[in-house]
């Protein structure tokens, strides 16, 4: 998962800024406000998660999950260098690097979002939750990408409400449902968990850079695509799971949309799932199960998963 901030958008908005130096600023990840908020946010094929969110300036967030109730009072604490989650049913607190390490610049994502879709302010004079905002319309090139919206705060680096629409469906990726800023000082990230938590540092990810290497811990070669569907641009390719059970996961984006797509071997069917994520497509003549993640529309995902399976 990656940071609710992540999720909530980028450096702030001043109106009659270019298109272009309007998305690079959404698109900046920064944690450059204080104060508390309520996010509602979805993807294609999940259940919505509410989310209670803290940003200290500087520092770091807070997330903590209100609904669905499999996932209710985790907790994922993020400083933009390490990322803690905390499980309560497992009194056990995860740590692992955070996704700001890996994932690219805000300059990088608009620059392949400018490729990959017609941007235009539609609205630069708007209001919402009693605060200044613009709403950019995004058109995909591709027209399985679809369209999307995101309503932009003016001041402060959040985006309001960002909305996908595909295959007939309009989706609300993010919705920021309540919001308030704090008057000074710090908001403490520190997780409220009894004593006996125990920490435990997480095997992975560990980007890969010799697949022979990962092959030899997998028990097969990664699928590669050496052109990815929708004009995709792949920025890490890691190890995941476990040392004893690691699995494969790479992840690209076109800009806006973001895809994860993991790899395990099947076993005949023997292994529909890993780490409670469960197959969605097979390559039979290699055994190998498939999995992704992210906010593409259902038949985009499928795509893009078959491009896998055809790779040689």
């Amino acid at each position: 998962m990656t940071s609710a901030l992540m999720l909530a958008g980028g450096g702030s908005v001043a109106q009659g800024d270019r298109v272009g130096d309007t998305l690079r600023r959404v698109l900046n990840d920064k944690f450059d406000f204080t104060g508390t908020m309520v996010a509602r946010r979805q993807q294609w094929d999940e259940e919505p998660m509410l989310m209670a969110i803290q940003v200290s300036k500087d520092k770091g967030s807070k997330s903590t999950v209100i609904h669905p109730s499999t996932s209710q009072g985790q907790v994922f604490i993020d400083d933009g260098k390490v990322l803690k989650q905390y499980i309560p049913d497992q009194k056990t607190i995860l740590v692992r690097p955070s996704f700001y390490t890996f994932f690219p610049s805000g300059d990088t994502l608009a620059k392949w979002a400018e490729q990959n879709y017609k941007v235009t302010i539609t609205d630069s004079s708007g209001t919402r939750l009693g605060r200044p905002v613009m709403t950019l319309s995004l058109k995909a090139k591709y027209s399985e990408m679809g369209t999307r919206v995101m309503i932009v705060d003016q001041q402060l680096p959040l985006t309001h409400v960002y909305e996908a629409t595909a295959e007939g469906r309009t989706i609300k990726l993010f919705e920021l449902v309540d919001l308030k800023l704090a008057n000074g000082g710090e908001i403490s990230l520190d997780p409220d968990v009894p004593r006996e938590v125990r920490s435990k540092q997480i095997w992975g990810p560990k980007a890969v850079k010799d697949m022979k290497y990962a092959a030899s811990l997998l028990g097969f070669r990664p699928l590669q695509v050496d052109r990815m569907p929708f004009n995709f641009q792949i920025f890490v390719q890691q190890l995941v799971g476990s040392e004893s059970n690691p699995f494969f996961v790479t992840r690209m984006s076109d800009g806006l949309a973001t895809a994860h797509v993991y790899q395990w071997k099947y076993n005949g069917g023997q292994t529909p799932e890993t780490f409670g994520i469960k197959v969605r497509k097979v390559d039979r003549r290699r055994d190998i199960a498939l999995a992704i993640a992210g906010d593409c529309p259902p038949n985009a995902s499928d795509q893009i998963l078959d491009a896998f399976i055809a790779s040689q």
